[in-house]
């Protein structure tokens, strides 16, 4: 059983862990993002996903598809349709890369709210742990934890959307797997 990491929207992988799989993704090419995920868990037998921000949007979709993942989300973007409307049309420089630089579709936003697997407001429930800085610049991720429902809730009262806490994340994400799914 293999971790899978997704990174944030215009980011790129970080080897955070070395037992995590950290593809390079490109969330504005929606539907292929999503036929890449689902050949990585199929190839990689992935069973857990650690996300950030829009990964974590991508991880409930997955999930919804297989309830048998188990996810960590980390300052998760639920509603990327609203949150990035305002990159639609325009072309971006990688926060860690800027030689690349990704022309967002005009319809990307709206692509995201087809695969939206929730309403408005509605409960998201999932297997795993949510992990919250509510000191976030970009996400309410107040009204974030008050929505999600899940095996562990973990929030701090100041960080921001990067998330600062990353190393020590980690580690107690790996030590929750190895001692929490034991078989």
């Amino acid at each position: 059983m293999e971790t899978l990491f997704l990174h944030g929207f215009n980011s790129g992988p970080v080897n955070h862990s070395p037992d995590w799989y950290a593809p390079q993704l490109d969330y504005s090419d929606v539907q292929g993002t999503l036929t890449k995920l689902e050949d990585i868990i199929r190839e990689q037998d992935i069973s857990y996903i650690v996300a950030k921000s829009i990964g974590a949007f991508f991880a409930l979709v997955l999930y919804q598809r297989d309830p048998n993942l188990t996810l960590f989300l980390i300052n998760p973007s639920l509603e990327p349709h609203k949150t990035l409307k305002h990159l639609n049309g325009k072309s971006i420089r990688n926060y860690r890369d800027v030689s690349m630089v990704t022309k967002v579709p005009e319809n990307f936003t709206d692509e995201l709210e087809l695969i939206n697997p929730y309403k408005e407001d509605e409960n998201i429930y999932y297997t795993g742990l949510a992990i919250f800085e509510f000191g976030d610049e970009v996400v309410d991720q107040v009204r974030n934890a008050e929505r999600i429902n899940c095996m562990e809730i973990l929030s701090y009262p100041d960080g921001n959307h990067s998330f600062s806490r990353m190393p020590d994340i980690v580690k107690y994400i790996n030590t929750f797997i190895k001692y929490a799914f034991a078989s």
